[in-house]
């Protein structure tokens, strides 16, 4: 509506067939109109900004963001300050619901935890490409849960505070790579048993490989070194999901463990934009 007014303001005064009186006479309520409509603008914009990315989304579609968003190239500081408060979000928004499931399947193993320790050393990020994973990390926090943390009683045996804890670390390596890594202070893996069960299944040369190396079988799709299955574990999905969500990323995951220690799982995935995929598309 504003440019609208603009143009017809500008109509008004090329107009060859009216006086300066007329030009003058129309010019000045249209003005009136645009100041009136500038300002409502501004409020509205206002009003706007204060809004989450998501909601903002819900107003204007992410594809428009995008579109404009390519049209600064030629700013790129600009570009991505326009990109943070439209598109981008905190990836802390997106693992904060973790914590119910953490807190909740903790209570339900009666299990005493702290609340999921988050750090962010990443900023903001386009996080739609990373739903799917985000939505599986579900099952690591049940597992480290479960299979992490240890009892109350078997904590205090040793000397461990009775409250187990979980941080998520989100590192930036550089431009093109973050890394996510979830540590947790619990039991760790248990080797002998992850050994045990691959000789059952009769891999070969379990007796060869490295605990490191060892621990990696936990992503492999139906394994789980439970012997009882229940609604939490042993079914022996879970791991396998979110390793194949990382490899759809072009990403890698690994983890580390030591005995009474904890376990360390290490994400490491590029830094998609919506620039990145056209380009991919184009190559």
């Amino acid at each position: 509506k504003l440019a609208r007014l603009c143009h017809e303001t500008e109509d008004v005064l090329k107009n060859e067939y009216l006086s300066i009186d007329e030009k003058a006479f129309k010019a000045k309520d249209l003005i009136a109109s645009i100041q009136d409509e500038f300002l409502n603008f501004i409020n509205e914009f206002a009003d706007f900004m204060k809004l989450s990315s998501i909601e903002k989304r819900s107003i204007v579609d992410e594809n428009q963001i995008i579109e404009f968003a390519s049209k600064l190239y030629f700013d790129p500081i600009l570009q991505k300050d326009f990109l943070d408060k439209f598109l981008y979000e905190s990836i802390e928004s997106y693992l904060e619901p973790l914590q119910s499931v953490w807190l909740e399947t903790a209570e339900g193993l009666n299990k005493q935890v702290l609340p999921i320790k988050i750090l962010d050393n990443i900023g903001p990020l386009w996080l739609k490409p990373y739903q799917s994973l985000f939505n599986a990390f579900v099952h690591l926090i049940r597992n480290a849960a479960d299979h992490g943390i240890e009892t109350p009683e078997q904590r205090l045996k040793l000397n461990k505070a009775v409250q187990g804890q979980l941080i998520i670390e989100c590192q930036k390596i550089d431009d093109q790579r973050i890394c996510l890594i979830f540590q947790d202070d619990g039991s760790g893996i248990n080797t002998a048993a992850l050994r045990s069960k691959l000789k059952n299944k009769n891999y070969l040369n379990v007796d060869s490989l490295t605990d490191y190396q060892l621990h990696q079988f936990i992503f492999e799709p139906n394994f789980s070194t439970k012997e009882n299955v229940t609604n939490i574990s042993g079914r022996g999905v879970g791991l396998d999901v979110i390793k194949a969500e990382v490899l759809k990323l072009n990403g890698n995951i690994w983890v580390e463990s030591k005995t009474n220690l904890g376990t360390r799982f290490c994400i490491e995935l590029p830094r998609i934009t919506p620039f990145s995929i056209e380009q991919k598309k184009a190559s």
